[in-house]
């Protein structure tokens, strides 16, 4: 007498024991831990989830041996990866690993992502668990029912953090989680698959012939050669500031808080410069805004200075010189008095005739 088959309508698996339906369709033995409905496995009463079948070998390990293996996928158990080289898990039927093709695949025309959980689609397409919260198309991160913008997810466990733990650490990026930079001595987190942050390299780097800057958002250029999000006033080729759609011209970025006062904030401070935001000179008693990327005002050797030999003026603007010695030239303020004191009154007289500012010389 042959084995009977599952009385599910549709299904030609085999019945389990002495019940007319397959393990899917409710047939075997099931799980004896309470509102578990799953099958038990092998000898046991248990479903893998709680116990049941071959146990991990490894020592304190307590998950479920892999397939015919003695050891949890974690440990070395069940099929490996043919890929040359590759020493993850085969996904499902297959040979391979998700990252190397294994497993199953997207059903969206063109996509060669994995497919998640019991769906059909990789996370971008709509697949695998949804975020709950209402009107919300992202996927549910981890175990939890909601994405990361909604508080799903592995959360930061620095005191008061409430952002998403990054990667297999316990801390948000701010706080030291993830991978982090390389570089010798850096701190900052590392960028993408990349094993440096941008200023070390990291991360998409722009595709501008001989820039080295980094890549901004999902585009393939920096923001000077139009990388990133840009101003969406008409016309306007500039970045975009922040989370909004202009740039600082047309009121995108952060705004002064100062009552009436329409510029933007400076830096990580919550008013503009004439208000007291960016960085302030480091003088004592000065309340001036620092320079550049200097710690001083002009008055006390801040910001960029003119490279004339001796002159210790401030550089103007965009220049390397300071007013006196723009264009390489030296051009006197002094008032003709001081010129006749030195160069006396007749070499003075004929200075101002070329000048044209005298009626005429005798």
């Amino acid at each position: 007498m042959g084995k009977r088959r599952c009385e599910h309508e549709g299904c030609a698996k085999f019945a389990q024991g002495s019940t007319n339906y397959c393990k899917a369709h409710g047939g075997g033995n099931r799980c004896l831990h309470e509102g578990c409905t799953k099958s038990a496995i092998g000898s046991t009463d248990y479903c893998k989830a709680h116990g049941g079948g071959n146990r991990c070998l490894h020592e304190g390990c307590t998950k479920s041996a892999a397939g015919s293996t003695d050891y949890c996928i974690a440990h070395g158990g069940g099929n490996r990866c043919l890929h040359e080289g590759c020493t993850k898990s085969a996904q499902g039927s297959t040979s391979y690993c998700v990252a190397h093709g294994g497993g199953k695949r997207c059903l969206h025309e063109g996509c060669t992502k994995s497919a998640q959980g019991s769906t059909d689609y990789c996370v971008a397409h709509g697949g695998g668990d949804r975020c709950l919260h209402e009107g919300c198309t992202k996927s549910a991160q981890h175990n939890t029912n909601y994405c990361i913008v909604h508080e799903g997810g592995k959360r930061c466990l620095h005191e008061g953090c409430i952002k998403s733990a990054k990667g297999s650490t316990d801390y948000c990026i701010a706080h030291g989680g993830g991978k982090r930079c390389l570089h010798e001595g850096c701190t900052k987190s590392a960028q993408g698959s990349t094993d440096y942050c941008k200023a070390h390299g990291g991360g998409k780097r722009c595709l501008h012939e001989g820039c080295t800057k980094s890549a901004i958002g999902s585009t393939s250029y920096c923001k000077a050669h139009g990388g990133g999000k840009r101003c969406l006033h008409e016309d306007c080729t500039k970045s975009a500031r922040g989370s909004t759609d202009y740039c600082k011209a047309h009121g995108g970025g952060n705004r002064c808080l100062h009552e009436g006062c329409t510029k933007s904030a400076q830096g990580s401070t919550d008013y503009c410069i004439a208000h007291g935001g960016g960085n302030r000179c480091l003088h004592e008693g000065c309340t001036k805004s620092a320079i550049g990327s200097t710690d001083y005002c002009v008055a006390h050797g801040g910001g960029n200075w003119c490279l004339h030999e001796g002159c210790t003026k401030s550089a103007r603007g965009s220049t390397d010189y300071c007013y006196a010695h723009r264009d390489g030239k030296h051009t006197s303020k002094r008032p003709v008095e001081a010129a006749i004191g030195d160069q006396g009154e007749e070499g003075a007289c004929k200075r101002q005739c070329k000048r044209g500012r005298r009626g005429g010389c005798e």
